[in-house]
C-alpha cells in the first residue's frame, strides 16, 4: 500500500499545533519579549563578551553541573558545567513543546543561543586564562576549557573553538528569534477568533 505524501509530516503537526495555540492569543503582550532577545542577539553580534541578566543564572546552572557530571569521571566532571548549562535550556524547550507553549519554546531556544554566547568567551580564554574563575568546590578552580582542550589535543585551536561557539550561538538565537516572530504572526492571523486568551 502506499501512502500519501504530504499533510502528516512533524513540520506539519507542529504547524497545526502552533495555529490552534495561537488562536485567540496576544501577539501583543509577547512581542517585547522577543524584542528584548533581538536586542540581546544584536548585542553579542557587535562583541561576543556582551553579557546579560542571565549570566548569574547560567553561572549557577554551571557550577551545579560539575557537581551532577563529577560522578562520571574527571572529564565528565569539568565538561558538566558545560554540558548542563546547555541541557537546561534544552530540557525547557522540550517541557514547552510538551505543553504546547510556542511562544515559550522560541524563548527557550534563545536562551540555549545566549549560552553558546557566554560559552565564547570561557572557551576563547583556554590558552591565556585571564578570566577570573569561580568555583564553590575549591579555592583555586581549574579552567574547564583549558583541561578539555587539552585532553583533546586541541588546545592550539582554542580560537576555532571559540568561533563555533560563537556561530553557534548566532544561529540558535536567529532560529528562536525566527520561529518566535513566526508563532507570533500566527497569532496576529488568527486574530479573528478572540477568545481573550493571553
Amino acid at each position: 500500500m502506499v501512502r500519501s505524501v504530504g499533510g502528516d509530516g512533524i513540520g506539519d503537526r507542529v504547524a497545526t499545533s502552533v495555529r490552534a495555540w495561537a488562536a485567540g492569543r496576544s501577539a501583543w503582550v509577547r512581542l517585547p519579549l522577543l524584542l528584548w532577545m533581538a536586542w540581546i542577539l544584536v548585542h553579542y553580534w557587535g562583541d561576543p563578551r556582551y553579557s546579560t541578566i542571565f549570566r548569574g543564572v547560567d553561572l549557577a546552572i554551571h557550577e551545579i553541573g560539575h557537581i551532577l557530571w563529577a560522578p562520571l569521571g574527571e572529564f565528565m566532571g569539568f565538561a558538566g558545567g558545560t554540558l548542563t548549562q546547555l541541557l537546561v535550556p534544552v530540557a525547557a524547550a522540550v517541557g514547552f513543546a510538551r505543553q504546547r507553549d510556542w511562544f515559550a519554546v522560541s524563548f527557550a531556544i534563545c536562551w540555549l543561543g545566549i549560552n553558546c554566547f557566554e560559552i565564547v568567551e570561557y572557551a576563547g580564554d583556554a590558552l591565556t586564562r585571564r578570566i577570573p574563575l569561580v568555583s564553590p568546590m575549591s579555592a583555586e578552580p581549574e579552567h574547564d576549557w583549558t583541561y578539555m582542550l587539552a585532553e583533546l589535543g586541541i588546545l592550539d585551536h582554542t580560537d576555532a573553538v571559540a568561533a563555533a561557539w560563537l556561530w553557534a550561538g548566532r544561529v540558535t538565537m536567529t532560529v528562536g528569534i525566527a520561529f518566535g516572530a513566526w508563532v507570533l504572526w500566527e497569532m496576529r492571523s488568527g486574530s479573528r477568533d478572540r477568545s481573550g486568551v493571553l
